[in-house]
């Protein structure tokens, strides 16, 4: 028989751990006694959850000539919906569709080997950025022109609406700027406040340009 007034003090002393270590007060771990009726997995199923989320291939899989990542995956949500345990994972790459399909192929096998079912439920292609285009050559000079100093380029593991605008343009000049942001997507994810402020100078310097460029071309139409 478990004493459940022991167990709960045993877990307020790893809350309290957890919650200090991680500077993060919303880290909460419960435990209270149910009816046997409610839901539970059996053995077989609890060891195969467990062994696929305990061994699941979370990190990096490949890096670009300068250390970039440019193909990775890990799990995501994990929830019950009509008996079933599904469980959520995301693969991010700028690499080529074969190479991805690489990974896909390797996750597939992991999760036959567990008897787990796999379903692609959403696609969003990566991109890969074009450093040597006009667009960036005007950005690094305008940049310079503001700040005095070049600007710090670097290729980064995103997801973003670069992605849809290259696989529908593939003509179209793009990139992604952005103030400096320390540790995303985790708890200890922050901006630079200043950083912001530079930011907002910069961007206003771009948009004054583009506002002179529409004027110059509409008087030019206007002309015509």
């Amino acid at each position: 028989v478990i004493n459940l007034n022991i167990l709960n003090k045993i877990l307020d002393k790893l809350v309290s751990s957890l919650r200090k270590k991680y500077n993060n007060t919303d880290i909460s771990i419960s435990i209270e006694q149910i009816s046997s009726q409610c839901l539970a997995f059996n053995k077989k199923s609890s060891e195969q959850i467990i062994n696929y989320i305990s061994k699941y291939p979370n990190g990096t899989f490949l890096k670009d000539t300068n250390g970039y990542p440019i193909l990775s995956t890990n799990l995501g949500s994990v929830w019950i919906e009509n008996n079933n345990i599904l469980i959520e994972n995301s693969i991010r790459s700028n690499a080529t569709p074969e190479i991805t399909q690489l990974l896909i192929d390797k996750l597939q096998k992991f999760e036959k080997s567990n008897e787990i079912i796999t379903m692609q439920t959403f696609d969003f292609p990566g991109y890969k950025q074009n450093d040597d285009t006009d667009f960036i050559k005007y950005l690094i000079k305008k940049y310079e022109e503001t700040f005095h100093k070049p600007p710090k380029l670097k290729q980064e593991h995103f997801l973003l609406e670069c992605a849809w605008f290259a696989k529908t343009n593939h003509n179209l000049q793009y990139v992604a700027i952005s103030p400096n942001i320390h540790n995303p997507h985790s708890p200890f994810e922050k901006v630079s406040i200043s950083s912001m402020q530079n930011f907002w100078k910069y961007l206003k310097s771009i948009i004054k340009d583009l506002d002179k460029n529409i004027e110059k071309e509409n008087k030019e139409l206007s002309r015509n």
